[in-house]
């Protein structure tokens, strides 16, 4: 009986955000705060989307369909 471990969820920081999004840090501020982009979050100094947001934020846009 092996109990299965949460995965920690990683923090991904605005420099590579930016080459995801193709949009500047203030950009990516604007939008996340209206929820076009998965919500920032903050572990001290630290600043950024959790990578589980940003996988599943690519996912839903891979099923929508193409205009």
């Amino acid at each position: 009986m092996s109990e299965e471990k949460p995965k920690l969820d990683r923090i991904i920081r605005y420099p590579e955000l930016q080459k995801l999004f193709a949009r500047c840090k203030k950009s990516i501020k604007r939008h996340s705060d209206v929820g076009k982009l998965p919500r920032l979050v903050r572990d001290g100094k630290i600043v950024g989307m959790l990578q589980s947001e940003v996988e599943a934020y690519f996912q839903r846009l891979r099923q929508q369909p193409a205009r």
